[in-house]
């Protein structure tokens, strides 16, 4: 029991419940007893693995609990057991094989007790290891420090404080040479870190501490590349099997504070301080980096693990307490665990707005920038299709799931900005655009698309006079229920351009509202947990494995797509999809991804990496590969995709000149680009001007962009975009259209709407008003002509059933009734001026995958005839008919149409 337990709530304050702590397998649940006759479970802990046994739980001092387990001892915050987040981390000490699982246990600071099978053991608590800040003292290495008097060391250990929350260097992508790693000021005592360990003296002058970067599960993330930031610092990491992808590190150097027995510093030991860093870094920002010595950058994890190194490391004595190695695995044993953020996907330097920048074969001719996406599966859904789309950006830097460089539609993701224990005016320079920076303050939040775009979400702060345009959307009564806004502890305001709203609710998790009132929700931890289309039937969701990575994404016909990853056989994660693999640059990289059931015409593609870890063959189940080749000069560019070798059809060989496209060759084509800008800034210093494209030795076609880079003409006509990345103006050669955007509605959301275009040269003029509610549904479009097209919603409800949405443009009606899923039930048309009736019905399976699919069989009557179109289990058009007449349809293994058979056969 624990009668005051810190229960912290979606707005990140902490009141006081009385708790019951408990033991369910490997798994710590706390139960608010606010009301003893009905507990109710608030938090969940986990404290080991699958296979772990909880046989006792102790106080530890106030703010720690000891738990006594099946394979040790580990010790958990007790604030963060109280937290809405895994990524709170309670887990933050690990003392494997110490024999203190009995049924009677109990925990001090400096001992542990157990009684079990007759036999009461005592051990002393191990060596206690610590990161820590020293903000009031320049930052020193440890050689230095060693050389002042005692006093000053004395000091110097006394000013130490510790955090459960390790502060990465900020984000600079700014490009101004300032900040930690500008070199231009002295070290930050902010971000530099000081491995310390406190244990007798007698142990050794000096030891060696390993530093792990590991993800949301607690697991050493996959080696990022011999040409990236290390995410462990060891000397084990060449017989762990990683010194081909890790830059040449060492593990932290610890030495013992004094050689005097008598003196209390003989029990403290202390390293060099180290950087944690989200970006990668040059090699004058490296030299930064090693100005301080002994001083080392380490790639930033959602947890920062500390323990003893491998052996030799110390005295014979300190064995039970170092780590491990094997092959692809550093095992830590007695460590540490601190919270900290994740490097993420970091967008190009001149982004530019999606709908207003000219793109040719790929390239956007501002940025320079290359992309290239690929669609591996596709199953039609009923409300919404399952897509795998992977999507490359050659400005971007991101190693992901794919590789270098590749992102995917189901990987989309939010990075919350933290709020605590992050210092007064700590931000991410995220983006100069010249004129402004665009900067992440903390509670901001990082939308990551996984198409390639990074949209920051502001918080919004209480007083905010704008806030209303966000709180009273209607979306927020409709989706979350009446009363809505005290389910938000979180309001956003969202980036220019862009009119979808990002939530945070009580329960931590994110809402994502698009324009048409679909959904995208987000778990506590970022990661995509559904898509919910308009209609709320239909649900595309994602489930995850005990090690935090993408298993399935299950569509709303019940077909899954299924995750397979590279992974050591023994792995206790290793599952039926996932490929055995002994290849370092392999480990965490996606090897395959099924659909189950088979459905159409797929059924897997399965992937290879080269020796950098680099995407290499998309390989389609009875296809052929898709190869992708990459520079060796730059590890992050793909200089040729196509099939076979990489250049035949659909081929692209792709040249980089200082990271901007200089030339495309397609098959015997060769496009020459100019004018690209490599940032944001140079853009806006080169004002108005060119971009070119130039197809062999032909002249080049030129397009003229402003200090934005968007385009202000368009096949040599005017074009014109807002600030907003919206379309204004576009003319063509019988037409010269301005487009109104409904900047006065009160609800930001809807601002996107285009509320009347007209001719720039004649009378036209359209318009288009829309119902104001969640869905943001137009109800009446008036054309060129002054036609009215009519829509009304009254009988479709809210979307959560079937309905009828009725359309009339003067004496024509149409009713169109829909199911559950917003698939067409039946279509009549009644036409008041004696036109014949047209009536279309639409039957479907039942749910899941029979006997249809989920998807339609039609019948169509107009007038006297009539047709029907038929399905098969896999979706494909089976048979039609129509006024005795018709054909039924042949596959192969492939899924390919391989025959056509009339009803005579």
């Amino acid at each position: 029991l624990d009668l005051d337990f810190p229960l912290v709530d979606g707005t990140n304050g902490v009141r006081s419940i009385p708790a019951a702590i408990i033991a369910e397998a490997a798994r710590l649940v706390i139960y608010d007893l606010s009301n003893p006759a009905r507990p109710l479970p608030v938090r969940t802990n986990q404290v080991g693995s699958a296979t772990t046994l909880v046989s006792s739980i102790a106080r530890a001092g106030a703010q720690e609990y000891a738990v006594g387990t099946s394979g040790g001892v580990v010790i958990l915050s007790r604030p963060a057991m109280g937290g809405l987040n895994p990524l709170d981390g309670a887990l933050v000490t690990t003392i494997p094989g110490l024999p203190m699982q009995g049924r009677t246990f109990g925990a001090g600071e400096a001992f542990d007790s157990a009684a079990y099978g007759g036999i009461a053991r005592i051990s002393v608590r191990p060596p206690h290891i610590r990161v820590v800040q020293v903000p009031p003292m320049p930052v020193v290495p440890i050689d230095s420090l060693l050389q002042s008097n005692r006093e000053a060391r004395v000091s110097f250990v006394g000013a130490a404080r510790e955090s459960r929350f390790l502060l990465p260097i900020p984000l600079e992508r700014c490009g101004n040479g300032g900040g930690e790693l500008g070199g231009g000021a002295p070290p930050n005592p902010l971000f530099n870190y000081y491995p310390m360990v406190q244990m007798h003296g007698t142990f050794g002058p000096e030891i060696y501490v390993a530093l792990e970067s590991t993800d949301i599960a607690g697991r050493l993330n996959p080696p990022r590349g011999r040409d990236e930031v290390p995410v462990l610092l060891s000397n084990a990491g060449a017989s762990s099997g990683f010194g081909s992808q890790l830059a040449p590190v060492q593990a932290l150097r610890l030495r013992r504070l004094s050689d005097d027995p008598t003196d209390e510093l003989f029990n403290v030991y202390l390293g060099s301080p180290f950087v944690i860093v989200l970006q990668p870094l040059s090699s004058r920002e490296k030299g930064v980096v090693a100005s301080v010595p002994g001083r080392q950058a380490v790639w930033g994890g959602d947890f920062m693990r500390v323990s003893l190194d491998p052996a030799p490391n110390g005295s014979p004595a300190l064995a039970p307490y170092l780590s491990t190695t094997a092959l692809l695995e550093y095992r830590a044993n007695l460590s540490k665990t601190y919270r900290s953020i994740r490097g993420e996907y970091l967008d190009s330097r001149n982004p530019s707005f999606a709908r207003a920048t000219p793109r040719v074969a790929g390239v956007n001719l501002q940025s320079g920038e290359f992309s290239h996406s690929e669609s591996d599966l596709f199953v039609e859904g009923r409300g919404q299709d399952l897509n795998l789309t992977r999507v490359y950006q050659s400005q971007s830097r991101y190693v992901g799931p794919f590789g270098r460089g590749w992102d995917f539609n189901y990987n989309a993701r939010i990075l919350e900005f933290p709020d605590q224990e992050v210092p007064a005016g700590y931000q991410w320079c995220l983006l100069d655009r010249g004129d402004a920076q665009d900067q992440a303050a903390p509670c901001d939040a990082l939308l990551i698309d996984g198409v390639g775009s990074v949209q920051l979400f502001r918080c919004i702060h209480p007083g905010d006079p704008t806030a209303g345009e966000v709180m009273r959307d209607p979306a927020v009564n409709q989706f979350l229920g009446v009363g809505g806004t005290n389910r938000v502890s979180r309001f956003y305001h969202s980036p220019p351009g862009v009119f979808s709203v990002l939530y945070k609710l009580s329960d931590g998790k994110f809402m994502l509202v698009m324009p048409d009132g679909s959904r995208v929700h987000f778990l506590p931890d970022g990661r995509l947990d559904r898509m919910v289309g308009i209609f709320s039937r239909s649900v595309v969701e994602c489930g995850y494995g005990a090690d935090g990575r993408l298993r399935t994404v299950t569509g709303d016909r019940g077909v899954r797509f299924e995750f397979g990853y590279y992974r050591r056989f023994s792995d206790p994660d290793f599952l039926a999809p996932d490929v055995s693999s002994s290849r370092v640059v392999e480990m965490g990289r996606v090897a395959r991804v099924r659909v189950s059931p088979i459905t159409a015409n797929v059924g897997d593609v399965s992937f290879t990496y080269d020796a950098d870890g680099n995407l290499e063959r998309a390989i389609p189940a009875g296809g052929a590969p898709l190869v992708h080749k990459w520079s060796q000069q730059d590890l992050h560019e793909m200089v040729a995709v196509g099939r076979t070798d990489g250049t035949q059809p659909p081929g692209q060989v792709i040249k980089y000149v200082d990271g901007m496209v200089a030339a495309v060759q397609q098959e015997t084509t060769s496009l020459i680009f100019g004018g690209a800008k490599a940032t944001a800034r140079e853009r806006y210093a080169a004002g108005n001007g060119t971009v070119t494209v130039a197809v062999g030795a032909a002249p080049p076609a030129t397009y003229a962009v402003d200090q934005r880079g968007r385009a202000t003409s368009h096949a040599n006509r005017p074009f014109e975009a807002d600030d907003q990345g919206r379309p204004t103006h576009v003319a063509a050669a019988s037409s010269d259209a301005h487009l109104t955007y409904d900047d006065a509605n009160p609800v930001y959301r809807f601002r996107g709407n285009v509320v009347a275009t007209s001719e720039g040269k004649g009378p036209f003029i359209t318009g288009t008003r829309y119902d104001q509610s969640a869905w943001n549904r137009a109800i009446a479009l008036t054309n060129v002509n002054g036609d009215v097209r009519l829509l009304d919603y009254s009988l479709a409800g809210d979307y959560r059933s079937a309905g009828e949405v009725i359309e009339s443009t003067g004496p024509v009606t149409t009713h169109r009734r829909h199911n559950e899923y917003g698939q067409p039930e039946h279509e009549s048309l009644d036409d008041a001026g004696g036109g014949l009736p047209l009536l279309r019905d639409f039957s479907y399976g039942s749910g899941g995958l029979g006997p249809d699919g989920g998807l339609q069989t039609a019948r169509q009557l107009a007038g006297i005839a009539g047709a029907t179109t038929s399905r098969d289990t896999r979706g494909r058009v089976h048979a039609f008919s129509e006024s005795g007449l018709g054909y039924t349809v042949g596959y192969n293994s492939d899924g390919q149409p391989l025959s056509m058979t009339d009803l005579s056969g």
